[in-house]
């Protein structure tokens, strides 16, 4: 099973362009240092849709006691993310399908799940658990309205939820909320973030 292949298209033809206007490696600082402190010296976290390598930064500093792995659907975006951080390990993957040699600890995925169509949720979620250990903690963020309208250079697919309505997905699939908030605005939309525990 492909993902979203509009989704996909998106980013490989924009992959320079996007990584040179999203540069705030720094957005998710905050709920980053909470994330951190709940996982142990050494424990590996995967980062799910890591795009050209934008959350790194976050790893190398605040995170540093973690081990870091990430996987892009998009080629172009993992070449960009490989010339930049030449020794991190970087895979191309899609999230439905990835598997990886051996289990994470933990995972990350930033404005990564709105991408995948309601339908193919189960997959996606079942999918994510095969790439961690049992038990282990997540962050992920969802918007409660779409970016941008779509358009004839923009057809990215986007799924949206309130915090709540996405609260009751996460629960619905196993997967325990542990702390929860309010992330803010970008320039077009607003979004909200999640550190769960899975099954």
């Amino acid at each position: 099973m492909k993902t979203k292949s509009k989704t996909a298209e998106y980013y490989e033809k924009n992959a320079e362009r996007w990584a040179s206007q999203k540069t705030n490696s720094f957005f998710h600082e905050k709920q980053f240092h909470i994330f951190s402190n709940l996982l142990k010296k050494g424990d590996t976290v995967i980062d799910i849709g890591c795009a050209y390598g934008i959350h790194v930064p976050l790893f190398l500093g605040i995170g540093r006691k973690l081990k870091y792995k990430g996987f892009d659907v998009s080629k172009n975006m993992i070449k960009l993310a490989k010339s930049r951080y030449p020794h991190v390990d970087f895979k191309v993957g899609d999230v439905l399908t990835y598997k990886t040699s051996k289990k994470s600890d933990a995972f990350w995925a930033a404005g990564v799940l709105m991408h995948i169509p309601k339908e193919n949720w189960a997959t996606l979620f079942k999918n994510i658990e095969r790439n961690v250990k049992r038990g282990s903690l997540g962050y992920v963020t969802f918007p409660s309205e779409r970016p941008n309208p779509p358009s004839e250079k923009d057809q990215r697919h986007f799924e949206v939820a309130t915090k709540n309505e996405f609260k009751k997905v996460l629960s619905n699939h196993g997967w325990e909320v542990l702390k929860s908030g309010y992330l803010g605005h970008t320039a077009t939309s607003s979004w909200n973030w999640f550190i769960v525990r899975l099954p």
